[in-house]
């Protein structure tokens, strides 16, 4: 794990960010977490940069997140849900292959789709 401390104006961590951020898309490694001081409310500056917006996107269960290399979160001690956010995306990393699966698709004969329509279909499962 690297680390590297970050000090400056705000508009000079923010091209140090977007550095680190290229950086991290062009190396050799699979999944690049840069965590950097702040909270959730501090993202703004960085939502604005067009080079962090796919980095700082949330975590959802969508296929354009599994290619995604380069995740970029603000923590702090001051917030909470820093742990949180982390933790999601470790899990994503992880698990994304078993959670874009899901439901599992489960191929049956058509007899039997159709026996059980029928029987959905009859007054004694009717509610």
């Amino acid at each position: 794990m690297g680390s590297q401390i970050l000090q400056g104006s705000s508009s000079e961590v923010c091209n140090r960010v977007v550095e680190i951020v290229n950086l991290a898309q062009s190396s050799r490694f699979d999944n690049v977490i840069i965590c950097f001081p702040g909270t959730y409310s501090d993202l703004k500056p960085y939502e604005e940069v067009q080079e962090l917006k796919n980095a700082l996107c949330p975590i959802a269960a969508s296929t354009e997140y599994k290619d995604r290399k380069t995740w970029l979160v603000p923590i702090s001690p001051l917030d909470l849900e820093s742990t949180e956010r982390l933790e999601r995306i470790v899990r994503w990393i992880f698990l994304h292959q078993l959670m874009l699966n899901y439901p599992p698709k489960i191929a049956t004969r058509k007899e039997l789709v159709e026996s059980l329509a029928s029987i959905c279909e009859s007054e004694e499962f009717r509610v």
